[in-house]
């Protein structure tokens, strides 16, 4: 993935907070920075992916997320996720990771609607950032 705006990057991380467990699926360095600074010393940060970069204040989870996210349910506060072809299995793997009503934050990507795909899993799509970042709410 190419390097994400500040502005996307900001919209993306306002679903965190201090303390907060986030999974990131989009390996970009830069964004992961960011929800570490803002998880901060007591919160969790997992980049999940098939090749998740590692670096300092996250942790790497090697995984295909539309299969499984290898972490117990009901254990996530925040998702960050980027539109991809798979979206509805990994919509559903997420929801069954994240804590009732937890923050998911979704970059648009294309013209496709990705609204179906999350409310198929249960997950409630609020409103789209002037960036592109759709924001919704876990069940």
């Amino acid at each position: 993935m190419t390097e994400l705006p500040p502005n996307a990057i900001a919209a993306l991380t306002a679903g965190s907070g201090r303390g907060f467990t986030v999974l990131c699926l989009i390996p970009e360095a830069g964004l992961l920075r960011a929800l570490a600074a803002t998880a901060g010393p007591t919160g969790l940060v997992l980049a999940a992916a098939p090749a998740p970069p590692a670096g300092e204040g996250w942790s790497a989870v090697r995984c295909d997320p539309a299969e499984a996210i290898p972490v117990r349910a009901h254990v996530i506060d925040a998702a960050v996720l980027a539109q991809t072809p798979d979206l509805p299995a990994v919509a559903d793997e997420v929801r069954r990771v994240l804590v009732p009503a937890g923050d998911v934050r979704l970059i648009v990507a294309g013209p496709e609607q990705p609204d179906a795909a999350l409310t198929g899993a249960g997950i409630r799509p609020l409103r789209r950032d002037p960036s592109g970042v759709l924001v919704c709410r876990g069940p």
